[in-house]
């Protein structure tokens, strides 16, 4: 993290003009690195992982990188429209009218799941992998999707598309990945 923050100052140091930047050692043993530019300012703890970026025009940006590996991000701008992700988190797809697949598991080298929600609605993105076939994987979601259904099959990959019984709209693809099925989930649905 500490590399982050050295490398956010210099990143901003450069591109801004050299606003002043300060760092703070805290009594925990964290660094809180500050940016103030001429419209903008920055702040941003190595330990807590949390940064705030805030100009003049209204706009914040909250961010945290969590201990477990997640992160999430909170944008407000000056309208006060919000903008909210959360990466890294187990996504609920219910909320998406589908079900997710039966002992299927995230990729533990990355954030597989993430979840985007603004004023206009939500959309989830998430990558898992099952040892079933892609023929398999394809035959538990088609049902799912219950209008405007398209179905592409090639030796690679099945993928189906559509929407699901509560309007959502759905892209789902099975294919295989050393050695595993890969499922990708692409879900959005807007508010009304």
């Amino acid at each position: 993290m500490r590399n982050f923050l050295i490398a956010l100052a210099l990143l901003t140091t450069l591109t801004a003009c050299a606003p002043p930047v300060s760092v703070k050692k805290n009594l925990d043993g964290s660094e809180t690195v500050n940016i103030q530019g001429e419209d903008f300012s920055v702040n941003a703890n190595d330990k807590t992982g949390e940064s705030t970026f805030k100009d003049d025009k209204g706009n914040v940006v909250k961010s945290k990188t969590n201990e477990d590996g997640t992160y999430s991000m909170e944008s407000t701008n000056a309208k006060g429209e919000k903008f909210t992700m959360d990466s890294g988190k187990e996504v609920d797809l219910t909320q998406f009218g589908l079900k997710p697949y039966p002992g299927a598991v995230a990729d533990e080298k990355s954030n597989s799941q993430s979840m985007i929600e603004t004023n206009e609605g939500k959309n989830a993105f998430i990558t898992v992998f099952t040892q079933d076939s892609k023929e398999k994987v394809a035959e538990f979601y088609a049902p799912q999707i219950t209008k405007d259904k398209n179905e592409l099959k090639t030796d690679d990959a099945i993928v189906l598309s559509g929407k699901t019984s509560n309007n959502s709209e759905v892209f789902v693809s099975a294919s295989k990945v050393d050695g595993r099925t890969q499922i990708s989930i692409t879900a959005g649905i807007k508010k009304r």
